[in-house]
């Protein structure tokens, strides 16, 4: 199994005109800690100062990209209810997946003075720092309280069976997203103290979609998510999705997300191997300039490098290694972002 960053602060360094980009399927909360920054995207561009924070809403795209004055220092962590479950009820985490989602912009601009983004400052600053489980928790505190005002103005709709409806509202409020798949309509029915037909009326008015739809939909969510945080096989994902036909998994998922569950973890997934290669290449690069320079051996590194896209060092500028560590208090430290040859002259 790989290791899943959910909720871990991760800082980047960015080297004058040095990009960072992530088309991540959870929310990212981006802090500029030092510097003077860009966000640049198809429908915005903006100037970002230290101390601004930018909300990403999920599989958007865009790029944070430093100066050409100086670098520039980034923190962001990403906040995802899909891997949280069995921690917000059935009722937050439809809230999470429809209402918010869409009703939200998909980039949203924090001045430094924002609550949200002094919440940040504080979660990379001491004694936070040295305790990634402290930020962790910090940082899903931090998600969750800008959220919370949608969360709380939500009303359910009223209905005209008191003690039914009564019933229906504990169940969906308190019983955990996770746990209703392990249901029957007719045990979820005999919970509520009504009829299966009148319990699917219910639900189906305060979720727009029958109860059967919901659990396909949550059962889908975890295998995207098994599918691009860990190495199990696509028919060991179907069985921990609860599905038992590996045939049945494989229609129901590419009649979701438009694709079958390999063509997605293809796109998707990241690859360390590839990402060994990146950081080898461009270590062999470095010591070819800086100790002994063949022209033809740097030629055939550079189309190497460009093919494996790492950036190549130009008009005498050296290369950053890319190499990855964590710091003495716990904080992922990514690789430096390398330079491009050429960028807009901000």
């Amino acid at each position: 199994m790989k290791p899943h960053r959910h909720l871990f602060v991760v800082e980047l360094n960015l080297v004058p005109c040095a990009e960072w980009s992530d088309q991540s399927p959870a929310w990212r909360f981006v802090r500029i800690s030092r510097g003077v920054a860009y966000w640049l995207s198809r429908r915005v561009n903006k100037e970002l100062a230290s101390g601004e924070v930018v909300v990403v809403a999920p599989n958007a795209k865009g790029a944070v990209r430093a100066s050409q004055l100086g670098e520039a220092q980034v923190h962001y962590f990403e906040f995802s209810p899909e891997l949280l479950g069995g921690f917000f009820s059935l009722f937050e985490r439809h809230h999470f997946d429809t209402v918010i989602t869409r009703s939200r912009p998909t980039v949203q601009f924090l001045t430094a003075s924002h609550p949200a983004a002094q919440h940040f400052a504080a979660i990379i600053s001491p004694p936070l720092a040295g305790n990634s489980l402290l930020q962790r928790c910090e940082g899903l505190r931090l998600a969750v309280s800008f959220f919370l005002e949608e969360l709380t103005s939500h009303k359910p709709p009223p209905s005209s069976s008191p003690y039914a409806l009564h019933r229906f509202r504990q169940i969906i409020q308190q019983v955990p997203d996770q746990e209703v798949l392990q249901y029957t309509p007719e045990q979820l029915a005999q919970l509520c103290g009504c009829s299966p037909r009148h319990f699917g009326r219910l639900f189906r008015k305060h979720f727009g979609v029958s109860l059967r739809a919901r659990q396909t939909e949550l059962r889908l969510l975890m295998a995207r998510h098994l599918l691009l945080d860990s190495d199990a096989k696509v028919v060991e994902v179907a069985m921990e999705s609860g599905y038992r036909s590996l045939g049945l998994f494989n229609t129901m998922f590419k009649k979701a997300f438009g694709m079958t569950p390999t063509e997605w973890r293809r796109k998707h997934a990241k690859k360390p191997a590839l990402q060994r290669l990146h950081r080898t290449a461009a270590l062999l690069l470095a010591v070819l300039l800086r100790v002994r320079f063949d022209p033809s051996l740097v030629r055939r590194l550079a189309i190497i490098c460009t093919d494996l896209q790492v950036a190549v060092a130009v008009g005498g500028r050296t290369l950053p290694l890319m190499a990855e560590a964590n710091d003495a208090n716990g904080t992922v430290r990514r690789p430096t972002a390398p330079v491009r040859a050429a960028g807009p002259p901000f």
